[in-house]
């Protein structure tokens, strides 16, 4: 579940997000995808320091798919956040970590930047995955060829979350 505070839509389709990218499933991780590295041919991983994004010092990035062409990563945590992208959100935010915290944070500045959040708060699920897809690969109609849950899926996962955060 999301650490942030903020609007329960919104809370919830983190959740959707982590679940679709695989991270807060993922067999490998102990804090609910907070922890995990994009899974490589040799298999998932995670790291454990936050105080930065794990590939801002140096760490080679993990290879996806062998080529050609060979494809590598840098998605890393909950919500799968690239470091070019981390290091521009960062410095927009002010984030100087990767925790759990700045994660979620990072992930809700996406959502605005994809114009997908104000869809979040009119509880639109559909146009917002319309909109996060572009961010997001494993969201319907991402332009990136990789594989992806459909509508219902979105739907129904969403619906859970909106359960899971009633309960709490």
């Amino acid at each position: 579940m999301a650490f942030i505070a903020t609007y329960t839509n919104v809370k919830a389709y983190l959740d959707v997000i982590a679940a679709s990218e695989g991270t807060s499933s993922s067999s490998v991780t102990k804090l609910d995808g907070y922890d995990v590295l994009v899974t490589g041919i040799n298999g998932p991983a995670t790291f454990d320091d936050f105080l930065t994004h794990p590939f801002e010092n140096g760490r080679e990035s993990i290879v996806v798919k062998v080529g050609p062409p060979q494809l590598r990563s840098t998605a890393s945590g909950r919500y799968q956040i690239i470091l070019p992208t981390y290091k521009r959100l960062a410095a927009e935010l002010g984030c100087d970590r990767f925790t759990p915290l700045e994660q979620d944070a990072l992930a809700m500045q996406l959502l605005k930047d994809c114009r997908a959040m104000q869809h979040l708060l009119d509880g639109e699920i559909a146009a917002a995955t319309a909109a996060a897809s572009i961010v997001w690969a494993s969201l319907p109609g991402a332009p990136y060829g990789q594989p992806e849950h459909d509508m219902a899926w979105v739907l129904n996962e969403f619906a859970a979350a909106i359960g899971r955060y009633a309960i709490s």
